[in-house]
């Protein structure tokens, strides 16, 4: 399944390579996803999600079931990929570094948040983010937090900080995660693992 799916992406190329090497290639289970993903995703957080299940579909052993893959986020709506970022958020919320699934969740934390996520948005954000608490550029967790508390506290930000961040659910979750587009496939690999 995983290679008739990164076939059809890719217009048809092979994750087992060209002819000549294909059948040595798939004895030895070397596969090469390098190719670019065409424009059916729009942003980059689709394109890590859909490399990422391929990949676990071509696995030998421990392939996700045709239920699994369904329920990946590849396929989520942005609702459903915000309601996600808010269980796991609430989850962790209180929890020691040290603890699981916290600890996961930070583990990795520069490339997930750019080193840090504040740097990455705009001012008028930033300063409304400042107005109730303080969040850790360099953490998952406070990322996850400010997407959560946005969100919930939408209709008391300033009109420009909602043009900003777009109307909730599309634009308000194309605007985190475009920003920061290895947060769902890691946030979901977290909780897949705890």
């Amino acid at each position: 399944l995983g290679c008739v799916y990164y076939y059809t992406l890719t217009s048809g190329h092979h994750p087992f390579g060209e002819a000549l090497h294909r059948q040595s290639n798939i004895l030895s289970h070397t596969f090469t996803l390098n190719f670019n993903l065409p424009s059916a995703f729009d942003c980059e957080y689709e394109k890590i999600l859909a490399l990422e299940l391929i990949a676990d579909m071509l696995k030998q052993q421990s392939r996700p079931t045709c239920d699994a893959v369904l329920k990946h986020p590849l396929f989520w709506s942005d609702s459903k990929m915000l309601d996600f970022m808010q269980v796991i958020s609430d989850r962790v919320e209180r929890l020691d570094t040290s603890d699981d699934p916290l600890w996961s969740l930070e583990r990795n934390a520069r490339l997930i948040v750019r080193d840090d996520w504040k740097v990455v948005l705009e001012e008028e954000i930033v300063n409304d983010l400042g107005k109730q608490r303080t969040y850790h550029g360099g953490s998952v967790r406070d990322l996850m937090r400010a997407i959560r508390n946005k969100r919930n506290h939408y209709n008391e930000l300033t009109e420009e900080v909602k043009r900003l961040l777009g109307a909730i659910p599309i634009d308000y979750c194309k605007f985190w995660l475009t920003r920061f587009p290895h947060l769902p496939s890691h946030a979901y690999h977290v909780m897949q693992m705890c």
